[in-house]
């Protein structure tokens, strides 16, 4: 789950306005509903208040469970919603233990969280350029997955030349659009970024 943070509190300098967060729990008590989040990313997380965020993105880890407690319900990892109470104090008071397991639950939803986000990305993306075949405004999408890499083709109606390459480390991308063809090789993590650039090459035609 992301949320942006769109309504200042004064009472809470941590928070960047318009910045997106990710969400490592609900807690919901009197109507009320909270978000944990960890804005300095720093291990020591805290619950916010949701009227001053919009949702970005409703997707829930897998692994979360509810549980309930008197008037309290709270919706997380197991170590937190199984023992709220003592979970929040001890981790609140920098319990090394309760610190590793956060960090520890806050790694694995970051990587969950952010690689769905990068699939539903890719599915829209896929479906836009699928529409402009229909259209007749590109043709022969192909799209091979060798290990952790991606090539791209397509053939675009676009006399446009373009070429461009990035590279920081395990991250990168090429692509390259010459005479009506468009390839491209690029690490999963830039996939989304790659059939952005196409289909603003397709739009323009």
């Amino acid at each position: 789950m992301i949320v942006r943070y769109v309504k200042t509190n004064e009472k809470r300098e941590e928070l960047k306005l318009h910045k997106k967060y990710i969400v490592y729990g609900l807690h919901f008590e009197d109507m009320e509903v909270s978000y944990l989040l960890d804005p300095l990313d720093d291990g020591y997380p805290f619950f916010y208040d949701s009227k001053y965020f919009d949702i970005i993105d409703n997707f829930v880890p897998t692994s979360w469970v509810l549980s309930k407690r008197e008037l309290v319900i709270i919706y997380s990892y197991n170590e937190i919603a199984s023992d709220f109470g003592k979970y929040y104090y001890l981790l609140s008071d920098k319990d090394p233990w309760y610190l590793e397991n956060f960090m520890q639950r806050k790694r694995e939803i970051d990587k969950e969280v952010v690689q769905n986000r990068l699939k539903n990305g890719i599915e829209l993306k896929l479906k836009a350029i699928n529409d402009f075949q229909a259209l007749g405004k590109a043709s022969n999408l192909k799209l091979n997955f060798e290990n952790e890499l991606v090539k791209i083709n397509i053939n675009i109606n676009s006399k446009t030349r373009y070429e461009y390459l990035k590279n920081s480390g395990q991250s990168w991308c090429y692509m390259k659009l010459d005479d009506g063809k468009f390839e491209a090789m690029t690490s999963i993590d830039r996939l989304n970024f790659v059939l952005k650039r196409a289909i603003k090459f397709i739009e323009t035609t």
